[in-house]
């Protein structure tokens, strides 16, 4: 009957370890999960920095061919009445 006692203390002591082993390993993987989070919260920012610098790069250089295109508009248009004053 002494062994019947120390069998459940046994079970149990095993038990104990195994779930200590257990909250370990989760406690563990739940760091990974918070490292990957905030990595992911990092890579979120940088995406968002980059596309604000791509964003302003395409109107600093929308902003330059209108400008472009207004000057060869009024090029052209001062060539235009030069030529049509001519035709007359």
């Amino acid at each position: 009957m002494s062994n019947e006692n120390n069998t459940p203390k046994t079970m149990e002591a095993h038990f104990q370890e195994l779930f200590g082993y257990l909250d370990t390993k989760f406690k563990g993987i739940d760091k990974q999960f918070a490292d990957v989070n905030e990595r992911l919260s990092i890579m979120e920012i940088g995406s968002n920095d980059d596309v604000i610098a791509m964003l302003k790069r395409i109107e600093k250089n929308t902003i330059t061919l209108n400008s472009d295109a207004e000057f060869l508009a009024k090029k052209l248009g001062k060539h235009e009445m030069t030529l049509n004053r001519l035709d007359n």
